[in-house]
């Protein structure tokens, strides 16, 4: 047997599981909105405390640098569930995804995402090595709007796509 002819075999297997129970959609859909409520709240309730710390305080900078620096596990970690269960649901549905336009959408909002969040920790560690200097704050701010941007339009896009495919 082919690796092809393997993968076709287990994919239209997990197709057809999926499709016959209530039981295993149910779970799969609570672990990515589970998922994606936790990490996605946790990274919109750090953005926003990073856009609420008042310009020059640099205690509250420290604060706030703290609170992200311990947040990252849980973001992605709850990213990584929501990668698996989005795995489960493309390969339960191959022909309605492998051919929609807001599905490749929705996808690219998330490797947007994962490029802003390299880019927002790199920013964190530059405002970490001098939380006093305003451009580095900046620039963490800037990614932190990204961010909660990027997190609004998944949100809709999955929402979207639930409804439209």
């Amino acid at each position: 047997m082919t690796i092809l002819s393997f993968a076709t075999q287990a994919i239209g297997a997990w197709s057809s599981l999926y499709s016959d129970s209530a039981a295993i959609q149910t779970g799969v859909a609570f672990a990515h909105i589970g998922a994606l409520v936790t990490s996605g709240g946790l990274a919109v309730a750090q953005d926003r405390g990073v856009l609420r710390v008042p310009a020059g305080d640099v205690t509250a900078r420290n604060l706030r640098l703290h609170e992200l620096r311990t947040s990252h596990r849980t973001v992605l970690f709850g990213l990584a569930i929501v990668f698996a269960s989005g795995v489960l649901f493309f390969l339960a549905d191959l022909d309605t995804f492998l051919t929609s336009k807001l599905f490749w959408a929705k996808m690219t909002f998330v490797a947007v995402l994962v490029v802003n969040g390299i880019l927002l920790r790199i920013a964190e560690r530059h405002a970490e090595n001098d939380p006093g200097s305003d451009p580095a704050w900046r620039r963490l701010r800037a990614h932190a709007w990204a961010s909660l941007s990027l997190w609004v339009l998944l949100t809709l896009g999955g929402t979207a796509l639930v409804n439209v495919s």
